[in-house]
């Protein structure tokens, strides 16, 4: 196996891993419709672009701790 063919899986893998987390939090949402097709290609280019998406997306998260526990959010639904 190449490096280039490692970096492939591994860049791969994340994207797989980060989209799935964002679909989790997609169907989540309530304030959001399934049926618009925007909201479904925002997932899915956050999870084609998760280099660039995770880190301001943790950031902004940081920023306010009170949305970042996801304990929390499933003692709310």
């Amino acid at each position: 196996m190449t490096t280039f063919e490692l970096l492939v899986r591994v860049y791969s893998l994340v994207g797989l891993l980060i989209f799935s987390i964002y679909l989790s939090a997609f169907l989540l949402d309530k304030s959001t419709p399934k049926t618009d097709i925007a909201s479904w290609f925002v997932v899915l280019l956050g999870a084609a672009f998760w280099v660039i998406v995770l880190p301001v997306s943790l950031y902004r998260k940081l920023q306010n701790p009170q949305h970042f526990s996801l304990v929390r959010r499933k003692e709310q639904l």
